[in-house]
């Protein structure tokens, strides 16, 4: 019982503070694709279904993934969700298990789906990894939390970002290039 209280507080903790930062990431990585004439971006809604003048939220969605995006030139579909953490490695219990559930059934269809991970290092390291790609490196490892070293040793994708004034700029461009179907 009171693991099971830990790991609460601990998503709990996770969801707080990603509302702030994850957010940010999320917005730039969306700014960044609506740059570009080929592609289509959609953030899918995550909020809670309240009740009694927004009091009651007991209940809430859980979407598997942020965005889904479309290539028009390589005709390609995408599920992602995106994951920022400032530590050296992303805790899976920030990661709730239906994204995984639901992004690994839907890859069984003609798309992409996986997540995006940025690292608010130095050098904002940001990877993505494919949702099967991801389940094998879970079995592998076998940690509580995955690094930069386990994302590149299990099929990750660098993408390269540039730090404007404040915020960054992701290469969607490039990204779409190494991950069409």
């Amino acid at each position: 019982m009171g693991c099971d209280l830990i790991q609460i507080f601990y998503r709990k903790v996770c969801d707080f503070i990603s509302k702030n930062v994850g957010k940010k990431f999320e917005d730039c990585w969306k700014e960044s694709a609506n740059k570009l004439e080929n592609i289509w971006i959609y953030r899918l809604r995550d909020n809670a279904a309240s009740f009694g003048n927004g009091s009651n939220t007991r209940f809430t969605s859980h979407n598997m993934c942020d965005y889904i995006m479309w290539d028009d030139n390589s005709r390609t579909f995408y599920c992602l969700e995106l994951k920022s953490t400032k530590s050296t490695s992303l805790p899976l219990s920030c990661i709730r298990d239906n994204q995984i559930k639901e992004l690994t059934e839907a890859s069984k269809h003609n798309l992409i789906a996986g997540f995006i991970v940025n690292f608010r290092n130095k050098n904002n390291d940001t990877y993505f990894i494919e949702i099967c790609d991801f389940n094998n490196m879970i079995k592998e490892i076998q940690k509580k939390s995955f690094n930069v070293k386990d994302l590149e040793e299990h099929n990750a994708i660098y993408i390269e970002s540039k730090l404007k004034k404040v915020n960054y700029s992701y290469d969607v461009q490039n990204f779409v290039e190494n991950t069409h179907l």
